[in-house]
This record gives structure tokens, sequence and C-alpha cells, in this order.
């Protein structure tokens, strides 16, 4: 399962690390997934998820200005479809953040809806992925991104059942509803090394150490140049006592502390502690 979720995350299975609004989110370790079978012999597959967040961490600015603070959590959800055509894939969905405040555009607690339509390609170890995504957080318009995703999947390389995952993302401001967006462009380099208690067993745990650092340039961030570095630990677990015939649900859970530099994006606290739970339907 190809998976794109709101806010640039963004993740492709094994061969890319998880990318989450430039931070690290939980793992979701699914069951096999056989997918949807169609007439015409392509693979349809949807995914479903909610998440339990302390923050709301958008390419290392804190959204919400949460701090060091836990006490207002976010819920994230998302719902999304993807296509393969064997030759490439076609992935689209929406993504929520969820939480009572007064400044969402929808009403009551629903804050942002984000939507995304990516299309990507396996190259043998290589996945690059494309990604269009339009954010509604504001009565005053859209912002408009657009990702350029690459991934290697060096499983083995290096000995037997590890790999680094390296990624990059470039992720660049297309348009915003202020009259005084500046556009920019942020690079977000990120490896994330796991490994798999029992894989064989009942209940297999994978356990990665995500960790990126992004630099801005043409004034993504208030200052060009570093932006913030993030190192995270997370576990992530499929429900294999659910039958198959309900879908692949997996739990996950995810620790990240971000360095982040007061000058180019001026967060309430510049290092801070995020926590993240989640469950998982792939189908």
């Amino acid at each position: 399962m190809h998976r794109i979720q709101g806010r640039g995350h963004i993740a492709a299975a094994a061969a890319l690390a998880t990318a989450i609004t430039g931070g690290a989110a939980a793992t979701a370790v699914a069951q096999d997934d056989p997918g949807i079978a169609v007439p015409d012999g392509l693979r349809v597959s949807g995914a479903l998820g909610t998440e339990v967040s302390s923050h709301f961490i958008s390419y290392g600015t804190d959204v919400w200005g949460a701090g060091s603070s836990w006490s207002r959590p976010s819920v994230f959800a998302f719902s999304e479809v993807s296509i393969d055509f064997d030759y490439f894939d076609v992935t689209t969905g929406v993504w929520f953040d969820i939480r009572e405040s007064d400044r969402g555009p929808l009403g009551g607690p629903i804050n942002e809806v984000d939507w995304y339509l990516g299309i990507g390609k396996n190259i043998d170890r290589f996945r690059v992925d494309l990604v269009y995504q339009a954010w509604f957080y504001t009565d005053e318009g859209t912002e408009e991104v657009f990702d350029v995703v690459l991934g290697f999947d060096d499983s083995d390389l290096l000995f037997e059942g590890f790999a680094f995952n390296p990624s990059l993302i470039a992720h660049t401001r297309l348009h915003g509803p202020d009259p005084d967006f500046t556009g920019g462009t942020v690079f977000v380099f990120g490896i994330e090394p796991e490994y798999t208690v029992m894989p064989d067993g009942d209940f297999p745990v994978t356990f990665s150490l995500p960790a990126e650092v992004a630099f801005g340039i043409d004034g993504f961030y208030a200052d060009n140049g570093f932006g913030y570095a993030a190192l995270g630990v997370s576990a992530g677990m499929p429900l294999t006592f659910i039958p198959a015939d309900y879908g692949s649900w997996s739990l996950g859970a995810n620790l990240t502390y971000y360095w982040t530099d007061a000058d180019a994006i001026g967060n309430p606290r510049s290092d801070f502690l995020t926590g993240l739970v989640g469950l998982y339907l792939d189908f």
C-alpha cells in the first residue's frame, strides 16, 4: 500500500522513510494486502486512519503553538484510494485536522481539510512520487503545494534484515491565501532504520528510528538555510487477530524530538517533544 497523507504526510511501503509534514510519524505495519480485484485487471486498494497527536507540526512549524504542552492534542484522520496501473500508480485522498478552536473554516472542530493527488513509480530500488496538495484552513482561500519525493530501498545491502530507508522531499509552496505569501521550497533529508521483533510470530512489532533534517530556500522560512532537525522512535504492530475479510488493521505509536531554528521558524519553543498514536486500516 502506497500511502500519502495531507500536509506532506508521505510514505511509500518499505522504500520511503515516513515524512510527516516535516516530522516523523508512527510506523503502521500492515498485514499482507491483497487489494481489490477489478474486471479490467487494475489493482485498487485503500486506506483509512486516525491519529491522536500532541502537536500539529508542518515542516518544523508548531502550527498550534503547543510548545512543551501536550494538553490540547489534535486528531488527524485520512481516507485514500490507490490504483496500480502496473507501470505507475495513482493515489488520491483527504486529510483532516480536528481540534476544538475558533479558527476552523468549516465550523466546529474541523480546522483543516487537505486534498491530495499523487502519481508514483518504482524503478528497481528507487521510488519517485509527484504529489499535488490543496490545503483548506482559512476562509481566505486555499494553499497549494507540490512535492517531489525520492526514496531508496537499501534493504539487505549492508547486511540481511537491515535498511536505512533514505528519502528526500522537495516541498514547494505554489500559492497561498495570504496576500504576503512568499512561496519557497524546503528540502527534507530523512532516514528510517527499522527492525521487526518476531517477524514470524502472531504479533510482530516493528521498531524504527526516523530522523530528518530540513533546509529552506527562496523564503520558505524567515531565514534561508537550516530549518529544523528531528529524531524519533516509532513502533507498529499489525492486529492479526482481526479476520482478513475485515481488512488489514494495525496500531502505531511515535515519539519525536524537534530542534528548530528560532530565527528561521520562530516557534514558541525552539526544541520540544511530540507524541502520536494511530489506528490504521488497509484494504
